[in-house]
């Protein structure tokens, strides 16, 4: 049966953060955003078995997000929801539409446009900040799935250009990864 109250949670959440006029930094409301659109995803089957198998993806999903900046292996990943890799990785991407090597760099990229946008971080820092081994990954990474590279992005973020993509277009289809708000 589906349970709405992890979605009406966030809703409610969101909309007393607007109503009382409370600060929010950009992360967070992304961050709660992001955590409801995973709800409505993951509980939107009605079916029994798709829930059962949405609710071990979330587990999944959950754990990803702790600790994704150290790179867990597809193994790892299957282990926590006691499935074999195989198995795993084809229920992830059914239920996601992303692989969860496809799922990690999103978050990673997610996180790096955020510190782009808004810290005075180097490049540097960043890398190590968003979980990537080195800045060569993360550029090439960066340039591949937004279309420029971590420099540009944050000159345009910085001069408040209402869509980066205009400086930024993204690249082809098959060799960007999907990235997650």
């Amino acid at each position: 049966m589906y349970d709405p109250l992890p979605v009406t949670t966030k809703i409610t959440r969101i909309f007393e953060i607007f109503k009382n006029g409370q600060e929010i930094h950009e992360a967070q409301l992304s961050r709660l955003i992001y955590d409801l659109l995973i709800d409505l995803l993951l509980f939107s089957q009605t079916n029994h078995f798709q829930n059962a198998h949405s609710s071990l993806i979330e587990t999944v999903t959950d754990y990803i997000r702790a600790h994704y900046k150290e790179d867990p292996s597809v193994d790892e990943l299957a282990q926590t929801v006691a499935l074999s890799p195989c198995h795993f990785i084809h229920l992830f991407k059914q239920e996601t539409g992303l692989t969860p090597h496809q799922y990690i760099i999103s978050l990673k990229i997610s996180t790096v446009k955020y510190l782009l946008k808004n810290t005075a971080l180097s490049i540097k820092e960043i890398c190590f900040e968003s979980g990537f081994s080195n800045e060569s990954v993360l550029s090439a990474t960066f340039k591949r799935t937004t279309g420029c590279s971590p420099t540009t992005y944050r000159k345009a973020a910085n001069i408040r250009t209402p869509e980066v993509q205009l400086i930024c277009p993204p690249s082809t289809p098959r060799t960007a990864a999907r990235t997650l708000p």
